[in-house]
């Protein structure tokens, strides 16, 4: 694969719901011997290059950018090092650092039958790893974007955080209600928040408030105001 071809600069902005996860293949129109539906069917042992790309902060973006450059973290690497990996049972994971110095991104060469198996077989082995790396150095570490290349049949897979679209802010048609601030903080947690278990949490408590105490309480201020 060329280094033209390792730097895709991807759209995103209509691809899935925005702060929802997404995986997208993309397979090159252009192969010697095979269509693209037998590519995408092949379940030969076979080598691919997963990829994953840092970021300091979970953020959404409208343009996939999975390289070096591109990345940042808490962490610094050593200029000295020529290449620092980190070996695993699963095999060996490259680390790439971007101009500041900032661990950005992991690689890996692996072989597999299926872009799913390449996948979960690079997870298995990255997340342990940033598991200790995030502990040793007491600092979060953030996946934004993973790229899995199935090298043999020319297919991209990347799984990707979508983005938002951008808001106006009209101040003068909001009406905040301070009876219900712990809805906007618990909406706003759960917006912000990378874990999908700890969204669905605040979620549930606001529709169990507005549901429960909460309603009760408005509508005895309701009966109070006779509105």
């Amino acid at each position: 694969m060329t280094e033209k071809q390792a730097r895709p600069a991807l759209k995103v902005d209509t691809f899935g719901h925005p702060g929802t996860r997404h995986y997208v293949g993309l397979a090159s129109p252009a192969h010697s011997t095979k269509t693209v539906d037998e590519r995408k069917s092949d379940t030969a042992s076979r080598p691919f290059v997963a990829k994953a790309l840092f970021t300091k902060v979970l953020v959404t973006d409208t343009i996939i950018d999975c390289t070096p450059q591109a990345g940042s973290s808490h962490i610094l690497l050593e200029p000295t090092l020529s290449q620092p990996s980190f070996n695993t049972t699963l095999g060996v994971i490259r680390l790439f650092m971007n101009t500041a110095g900032e661990l950005s991104m992991a690689e890996m060469a692996l072989h597999a039958t299926t872009l799913q198996e390449a996948r979960d077989t690079f997870c298995a082995a990255l997340y342990p790893a940033l598991d200790f790396l995030s502990f040793r150095h007491d600092v979060p570490v953030f996946v934004s974007t993973m790229r899995v290349d199935d090298v043999q049949n020319a297919i991209m897979h990347l799984v990707y955080l979508a983005p938002y679209e951008q808001k106006k802010l009209n101040i003068a048609k909001y009406l905040y209600r301070p009876e219900i601030k712990a809805v906007y903080a618990l909406y706003r947690e759960a917006k912000t928040s990378s874990s999908s278990p700890y969204k669905l949490l605040n979620y549930f408590k606001i529709l169990e408030g507005l549901l429960g105490h909460e309603r009760a309480k408005i509508r005895q201020e309701a009966r109070e105001k006779r509105v």
